[in-house]
């Protein structure tokens, strides 16, 4: 999920690296971003059914080693389980990064017009804010 050159900057500006590099999905990735949407929302609960367990299992962004890396830095609580924190981080971040992904999409999204870049920082860096309360040390 981190890349080893922003590993010593620490838990949160790492996460907070990725939240604004959310753009990327539809620019650079815009295929296997589409198939993650279909697969999410787009399908009958057998078909995610078997999706959430690949992800359980594989783990494919390295959450739980994200989130284990952060325990271990003393940026991440450690007084709850790191898999529930990883479910957690998993479940709000692909949310919030699909709002920002369709709100490029679908302008209309919000209730007020947020193209400029600044209300885009801003919720990036409240939503970092709400995850640090909830999840940090």
């Amino acid at each position: 999920m981190y890349p080893l050159t922003l590993g010593h900057a620490g838990f949160w500006p790492v996460l907070k690296y990725w939240l604004e590099r959310t753009e990327h999905l539809i620019q650079e990735d815009w295929v296997p971003y589409r198939v993650a949407l279909i697969g999410s929302y787009g399908t009958d609960l057998k078909l995610k059914r078997d999706i959430n367990r690949f992800l359980l299992s594989e783990d494919p962004y390295g959450t739980l080693d994200f989130v284990e890396f952060g325990v271990r830095r003393g940026e991440v609580r450690n007084d709850v389980d790191a898999e529930l924190i990883a479910s957690m981080l998993d479940w709000l971040v692909e949310r919030f990064q699909d709002a920002l992904v369709t709100e490029e999409l679908d302008p209309g999204l919000f209730h007020r017009r947020t193209d400029e870049p600044h209300r885009r920082q801003l919720r990036i860096r409240q939503f970092t804010e709400l995850l640090r309360t909830a999840i940090g040390s």
